[in-house]
């Protein structure tokens, strides 16, 4: 009996540092609103940024 009473008190413990169900929910709403699956890397954008930068030269090599 005294090692089940240790058991619940450690599982007791353990549940104090445990999210609860509101706080998980404040979560959820702000990665939704984030959208962290849409956001770029560093080296994304650098390559975007070239590739307009290529863009608009090749487009005013063209020009007349």
């Amino acid at each position: 009996m005294q090692e089940i009473r240790e058991k619940l008190i450690l599982v007791i413990k353990e549940l104090q540092f445990a999210a609860r169900k509101d706080e998980v929910k404040v979560l959820e709403k702000y990665i939704n609103l984030w959208n962290p699956i849409k956001f770029v890397s560093q080296n994304e954008i650098e390559a975007i940024i070239n590739e307009v930068i290529d863009k608009r030269e090749n487009d005013k090599t063209k020009q007349p």
